[in-house]
């Protein structure tokens, strides 16, 4: 078995905001958008406005986040 014949789906890696709300546009944007600036918030200790000023979003908020969209 090769690194190529592994299945991604269940790896988490980060992610743009961006890419969080393409997977996740049925909730809509702005919700889904809020939600990714509170675990970005919660998980890293900053205040919601910096949070928001985040572009990336760190392997364990993805999976945060995947959970309560799931």
């Amino acid at each position: 078995m090769t690194i190529n014949s592994l299945p991604t789906d269940d790896v988490l890696r980060p992610m743009t905001k961006q890419q969080l709300m393409d997977e996740f546009r049925i909730f809509g944007e702005r919700t889904v958008r809020a939600e990714i600036n509170r675990v970005i918030a919660t998980m890293r200790g900053i205040p919601l406005k910096e949070a928001k000023d985040q572009k990336a979003v760190r392997a364990s908020e993805v999976e945060e986040i995947k959970k309560r969209f799931q």
